[in-house]
């Protein structure tokens, strides 16, 4: 117990400690990891869709655990994969019906961004906290709900895998990462992935059903990662990855991080597929509040010579 505690511990640590330290670092790379369609987003849809496809096998191979709890988490899990691409929308490419696209905060095929849901998804995260925490303690007090529970199907979250919700928790407190959901989500997908995976383990011990260790390598170490990385060579969305790396430039300078801020202009200044309308005027504005008055004029002299550009290809179509 001890040694799974530590292991899940470290492993959960480290996955936080990957964006912070992608986001104080290593900004370029922070945007590609959490843009929308991209290797953070994929990562969680992948692992709730594992997550689902385990809860089937486990229903349909296991019949002493055919119950309304465990049927009802493998239903979750697979709405919200699903819920996480927007149902394949980009994917396939549907248009998001009007009457969808006024109420929903991103215009997306999906429900947990109609702005009623979304405000009320910390509810669910409050929830979430009071099952992995509090539940044990009162089944441990009062057999009989214990008894329900058992009955209804519904699992307890071993103590060995409180470290990643402690972790998640802590990033719900801070804000330096939760500007963007992307990491809780992904953590919190993992986290589900890895409850799945234990309670599939736990349920061959008591059938007595050996496996090797190669299962849990290729469960972990090979259908994931080619999985997401054809998802995101496949099925990019470039458009939000400009509006990304604009909306990141700006809550760096919020934050006072202008370090970071600079690292993400020079690249965008040195891509210009990555650029919007503002970029370069955006970053002139940042060069001149920090004191580098003749590096903003080559800026927007680059921004002239793209605008005159623009211009002459227009007149010329015409």
């Amino acid at each position: 117990m001890k040694k799974l505690f530590f292991l899940h511990s470290l492993l959960a640590v480290s996955l936080a400690a990957l964006f912070y330290t992608l986001y104080f670092y290593f900004p370029v790379q922070y945007v590609y990891a959490v843009d929308e369609d991209s290797w953070t987003e994929y990562s969680t849809f992948v692992f709730y869709i594992m997550s689902s496809v385990t809860l089937s096998w486990i229903i349909w191979r296991y019949k002493g655990y055919r119950k309304p709890g465990i049927i009802i988490l493998m239903l979750m899990t697979t709405v919200i994969a699903f819920e996480e691409i927007s149902w394949g929308q980009r994917i396939f490419d549907v248009a998001t019906p009007w009457r969808l696209s006024r109420i929903n905060l991103q215009h997306e095929f999906n429900l947990h961004n109609i702005e009623v849901v979304q405000s009320k998804l910390q509810y669910v995260s409050y929830c979430m906290f009071a099952w992995v925490f509090v539940m044990p303690f009162l089944c441990r007090k009062w057999t009989l709900l214990n008894s329900f529970r058992d009955r209804f199907g519904f699992p307890l979250v071993p103590v060995y895998l409180w470290p990643y919700f402690f972790v998640l928790a802590y990033l719900m407190i801070d804000s330096t990462l939760f500007h963007v959901q992307e990491p809780f989500e992904v953590l919190l997908s993992f986290t589900c992935v890895m409850f799945v995976y234990d309670m599939l383990i736990k349920i061959e011990q008591e059938e007595e059903i050996k496996r090797g260790w190669k299962r849990s390598v290729i469960f972990f170490g090979i259908i994931p990662p080619m999985m997401i990385a054809c998802l995101v060579y496949f099925f990019p969305w470039p458009w939000h990855l400009q509006w990304r790396f604009k909306q990141l430039t700006r809550v760096y300078q919020k934050r006072g991080l202008d370090d970071q801020a600079e690292i993400v202009f020079e690249y965008l200044y040195n891509t210009p597929s990555l650029q919007g309308k503002s970029t370069l005027d955006d970053y002139a504005l940042f060069l001149l509040r920090t004191g580098r008055e003749q590096k903003a004029l080559v800026v927007l002299s680059n921004d002239l010579k793209l605008l005159n550009s623009l211009k002459k290809a227009n007149t010329n179509k015409e």
